[in-house]
This record gives C-alpha cells, sequence and structure tokens, in this order.
C-alpha cells in the first residue's frame, strides 16, 4: 500500500456483494442545467458551458421577497434550460415566513433580467427540475408537476414526508429522496418511514418507497443510472423498477459521484474513490490531521477538485491516484462552499452569499474573483452553468447572473 500526500492507494477489492451493477446515468451530455448537480451522476460538470469571461461581472440580480437563511431554506438553485434562467420568488403580498412560503415560479431573460410568471403555490416550490417541458417541484410534503409553457398543473402526488430534498426524472420515473429521518411509534417500536419514494411520471403514484438510513445533510442527492438509485449513507443499490437491493456496499459514503466509471464520496471524514463496475477501492484521500470538507467531488479532465476548507482550501488530485497536485486559497478568510461547478476547463466556486471565482484545474491558479457589496455572507447558496451564463444565490435569495 503506498501512502501519497494523505492519501492512499489500494489494489484489493472493498468487499461488495450481490454486484449487480448495471446501467448509465442521465443528462451527462446535456448542455442544459436543468436540475441541481447537472445530472443524476451529481457531477456538476457541465461538459457543453463556456462560463463567463476572464473579467465578469454581475449582469443583473434578483431580488427575492422572503429571506430563506430565517425561513430555514436559504438554497434556491436555480435551472437554465434551452437559454432561459428559472427560479422561484417570494409573493411579497402575501408571503409569512412563520408560517408559509407563498412562492411563484418564474422565467428569467438571461440578458436583461426581466421575469415573467408561470405558476404560483401557497407553499415552497422546492428543488424544481425541467424534462420535457414540465416542471416536476416538491410542494409542501408532496410533488407537483407543472406545465413549462403555461403553469397548468398535471398532477400531484399523495402526501410523501416533510423535507423533500431531491425530485429527479429518470425515464418514465420520478426519484424523490428526504433529508428527514422520521420513524413511526404507533405500535410501541420506532419504524422507520419511508425517506425515498419512485413515482409514475405519468400519474404521479407512488411505485414504491424505501425507509432510509440518516437524515441532515441538506440537500441530500441520490445517484441514479437509468436502472438503479442509490442515496447517501445507504448500502443498498436499489433496481429502479422492483425496489429490489441489487447490490450490498461494503461502505456507504455521502455526496455521491459517478463520472465515466468512477465512484467518488466522503466517508468518514475522507474522500473514497471506486470503480463503478468491479468496485474495487482505486484510492483513498484522508489528510492526516483533520477531515476534508463536505460537497461533490468535481471531475475535470484528469483532476478531481475538492474542499478542503480545514487546510489549505481548494485542492486538486489526481484522478488516477489520488495524489495531490495543487491548493489553492481564494480568499483570505474561510468562506464556505459546498457548491462548485465546471466545464471544460474551469471551476466555478459558489460561496455562501453568492461570492464566486474560477479556478484553472491545471494548476489550481485563480483566474477571478468576484465579492460585490450585495454578497454578503451568510447561508443563502445555489449555482447554475450554462452557456457563458454562471448563477450564484446570496443569502436572501438574491439570484446573481455572471458573465
Amino acid at each position: 500500500m503506498l501512502g501519497i500526500a494523505g492519501c492512499q492507494v489500494r489494489s484489493e477489492p472493498a468487499h461488495w456483494t450481490e454486484l449487480d451493477l448495471r446501467g448509465d446515468t442521465t443528462y451527462t451530455d446535456d448542455p442544459n442545467w436543468r436540475m441541481l448537480g447537472h445530472d443524476t451522476g451529481n457531477t456538476f460538470h457541465n461538459p457543453h458551458a463556456d462560463g463567463p469571461s476572464d473579467d465578469p461581472s454581475v449582469q443583473w440580480t434578483l431580488e427575492d421577497s422572503t429571506d430563506g437563511e430565517t425561513s430555514g431554506h436559504p438554497r434556491r438553485h436555480p435551472l437554465i434550460v434551452d437559454g432561459t434562467v428559472y427560479t422561484t420568488i417570494g409573493r411579497a403580498e402575501t408571503s409569512d415566513t412563520s408560517e408559509n412560503e407563498h412562492r411563484t415560479f418564474v422565467a428569467i431573460d438571461p440578458d436583461t433580467g426581466e421575469f415573467e410568471p408561470i405558476f404560483e403555490a401557497e407553499h415552497r416550490i422546492w428543488r424544481p427540475t425541467i424534462v420535457d417541458d414540465t416542471v416536476y417541484a416538491a410542494v409542501e410534503t408532496s410533488v407537483r408537476a407543472y406545465d413549462l409553457a403555461d403553469g397548468t398543473e398535471r398532477w400531484r402526488s399523495d402526501k410523501l414526508s416533510s423535507g423533500l430534498s431531491s425530485v429527479r426524472r429518470v425515464g418514465d420515473a420520478i426519484v424523490v429522496l428526504s433529508d428527514t429521518e422520521l420513524y413511526d411509534y404507533s405500535d410501541g417500536d420506532f419504524e422507520p418511514l419511508p425517506q425515498l419514494y419512485v413515482l409514475d411520471a405519468e400519474s404521479g403514484d407512488v411505485r414504491w418507497d424505501s425507509a432510509g438510513a440518516s437524515g441532515g445533510n441538506e440537500p441530500r442527492l441520490p445517484l441514479i443510472t437509468d436502472s438503479g438509485v442509490l442515496y447517501p449513507n445507504a448500502a443498498s443499490l436499489r433496481d429502479l423498477r422492483s425496489s429490489e437491493p441489487s447490490a450490498e456496499l461494503s461502505t456507504p459514503v455521502n455526496y455521491p459521484v459517478l463520472r465515466d466509471g468512477e465512484y467518488y464520496g466522503s466517508d468518514n471524514g475522507g474522500l473514497v474513490s471506486y470503480d463503478w463496475e468491479t468496485m474495487e477501492n482505486r484510492w483513498e484521500c484522508r489528510p492526516d490531521d483533520r477531515s476534508i470538507g463536505g460537497g461533490w467531488a468535481n471531475v475535470v479532465d484528469s483532476v478531481v477538485v475538492i474542499d478542503d476548507f480545514r487546510g489549505p482550501g481548494f485542492v486538486g488530485l489526481d484522478r488516477d491516484t489520488g495524489e495531490r497536485l495543487w491548493a489553492t486559497k481564494i480568499w483570505d478568510d474561510s468562506f464556505g462552499a459546498i457548491f462548485w461547478a465546471s466545464d471544460e476547463d474551469t471551476v466555478y466556486t459558489a460561496h455562501d452569499g453568492g461570492m464566486t471565482a474560477a479556478l484553472d484545474v491545471t494548476d489550481g491558479s485563480v483566474k477571478w474573483r468576484l465579492n460585490t457589496d450585495e454578497m454578503e455572507w451568510g447561508l443563502g447558496s445555489g449555482c447554475a452553468l450554462a452557456d457563458d451564463l454562471w448563477l450564484t444565490v446570496g443569502r436572501d435569495g438574491t439570484l446573481f447572473a455572471i458573465s
């Protein structure tokens, strides 16, 4: 076993059982940003994007009328589909964050920032996804489908769970994941309630559900192939059709990522990498003196980018060995970031409050930084990347359009 800069290269199998890892992730080659994470492999990588110029500025902002931080839901997550920006804003005349967030889903002109409403809801419109001219989103404890053109509600599911954290369409199925671990104690025993739901995309009917293993770490994004679904910290890869476990993991991970047959995730404060088909442990990155930060590993060409915020900042690792290639501290102070996205040669960081920077993946050098007076530090964050447009979100829900 070889130790490399706090990382280990391993050659022995990881002892996974009942191995059946069929299927590919969806939307990987999509020029749009139709869901949080870009695709169902959680890569946060848009291979068709150009990204902002070398001297970018905020082209426009869209303020929100409700305070996402005090309401407990600061992460708005905008979308960019077919050249149009989509997000939600509060209805100022009716919003009351102590009760419900009355929201409007809007379409925004990417050049001017002017917007038009598409539909409204009496609660938060949460974690939207756009596929085939349909908006799928969590509204309170259910999932709803709306026509993208006129806002007509097509269907709504039965009540599922609180804390719905991810809504994604794969083929004729909608995969929904909650970040809340709940139990039923009606019979005197604690029985875990479902956290994972698979719905029929045409009707919203529940095909099957499964109890989870943990809560927290919002947003929780499942890893989905066209035949299986794996959610964070769970041991079973479940068949998308039958719900039956098709593979058992010896080491469940958080922040799962699948990119070109390589599986990455956070495990006990480190980053691990497996071969997806053989489940052989490729390498592990575990600094001796600390846990690395959370967030989804971003793979660009031959480099894996992570945020080791307790250490040197953003770090580039060799994709084949896990060896540290570079480390970059972007700001004098430490600003949190669990989202960073990439095009073919650049990683864009989305920090709490909306501030952002661009890193060259070859050497970690900072191409540019952007931190305006409006980008006040706070828990609000989010991102979307398509064409030459990069979107971040401020603490009060303000949307920053950067190009």
